[in-house]
């Protein structure tokens, strides 16, 4: 089920529990919603399947047992206040308020498991307007990189001094620091906003020195996909809700596992018509 289309806010309860039950743990029940929203399995079976409504806390209580973000239970509460009102005029007002938090929700940073840190304007530009310098702060992160300036201006075929002046740009910035001998990131998890001023001076930058990177590349493992398709705004915004899956969960395989590579995706979802 798609968060982004569907109007009923017990649909999505309902699915989400079915899905992390199927999915992530077979300890995601009923029966322990129901203990965490303190009403009986029963009433809240009942209202999952559409006959009734829970109250503002029991709705909160679920989403906090759901593990949903802020904004997606701000959503929920919306829609349940819409399908709970008798005011014609009220609906128009929450529709508004629904789709700004769809919109919100549709954002990349929306789906960032962990706290994204934020840079001054200068520092944001100093950052992603140099792609080689977030190679390396991400570089820091693998051992064998941490511990050797030289290795790292050998893999990228760049000179020490270049590396050095990077590494002194990131732990100015608060992005590393020196520990024992070797560098280590202090913080990693920074997103630049497309209302960025220079979101697309930094997405032509990278697409550059992606291109340039694939036409040297002799990975027998890389992978190109490219693809254009007729569908919907319903289609669109389905493939767009599993994109931002997958993102997550790419974020979590990165933070939770061994790193000892650098690997770069890049991901574009657009209308010609």
């Amino acid at each position: 089920m798609n968060i982004m289309n569907e109007n009923d806010y017990r649909s999505i309860l309902r699915y989400t529990l079915l899905e992390y039950k199927e999915k992530v743990s077979k300890s995601f029940t009923f029966k322990n919603m129901a203990d965490a929203c303190r009403v009986q399995k029963a009433y809240l079976s009942t209202v999952l399947k559409g006959h009734g409504h829970l109250s503002e806390d029991q709705l909160y209580a679920a989403c906090r047992y759901l593990g949903m973000s802020k904004t997606e239970e701000s959503l929920l509460q919306l829609l349940m206040s819409k399908q709970k009102t008798i005011f014609k005029h009220r609906i128009s007002e929450l529709d508004q308020e629904i789709d700004k938090t769809r919109s919100k929700l549709s954002n990349t940073k929306e789906h960032l498991g962990e706290e994204v840190i934020e840079l001054s304007t200068h520092g944001m530009s100093e950052y992603f307007l140099n792609p080689t310098t977030q190679l390396i702060h991400m570089m820091l992160s693998i051992d064998k990189y941490a511990s050797s300036l030289s290795e790292i201006a050998k893999t990228l075929n760049i000179s020490e001094s270049f590396v050095s002046h990077s590494i002194s740009t990131l732990t100015r910035l608060g992005l590393t620091e020196l520990s024992n001998g070797s560098y280590r990131n202090k913080e990693r998890n920074l997103h630049l906003s497309k209302d960025s001023p220079i979101f697309k001076a930094y997405r032509s930058i990278l697409r550059s020195e992606t291109l340039r990177r694939l036409d040297s590349d002799s990975d027998t493992k890389s992978y190109s996909f490219s693809a254009m398709f007729s569908g919907t705004e319903t289609t669109r915004d389905f493939l767009h809700q599993k994109l931002l899956e997958l993102i997550k969960e790419a974020q979590s395989l990165s933070n939770n596992g061994d790193n000892l590579e650098i690997f770069h995706l890049n991901i574009d979802l657009f209308r010609w018509t």
